[in-house]
């Protein structure tokens, strides 16, 4: 895909312009604002961990008190998935990770980058 800047995607989808996320670009092509336009879905894929109150230190994870163990679940283009009950908190960490880096490539942020 060719990278555009800012200013060319800008005018090619209007005002009401998609998520841009920023490409992996030089210091010098990062000046010139290059992009490359995302779904929604792609960009979100890239978001940290909701920070505030939660159960799990880990994205995509949770504790399931109805179950007594440990839950991965991850959502992908308006689907749904449950990647199981996990004892350990890390390795459904690790399932979710799994799984993320399949649906997403090089937007999903891991809970263990590689």
């Amino acid at each position: 895909m060719q990278q555009k800047t800012l200013k060319e995607l800008r005018s090619e989808a209007g005002r009401a312009m998609a998520a841009v996320r920023w490409a992996q670009a030089t210091p010098e092509q990062r000046s010139e604002q290059i992009v490359e336009p995302v779904t929604s879905s792609r960009n979100n894929a890239g978001r940290r961990k909701r920070s505030g109150e939660t159960t799990s230190r880990y994205k995509g994870v949770h504790w399931s008190a109805s179950h007594g163990c440990w839950c991965a679940r991850l959502s992908h283009k308006g689907h749904r998935y449950e990647l199981g009950y996990f004892d350990d908190e890390v390795e459904a960490a690790k399932a979710y990770d799994e799984a993320r880096l399949r649906l997403s490539g090089e937007f999903a942020r891991l809970n263990f980058p590689i």
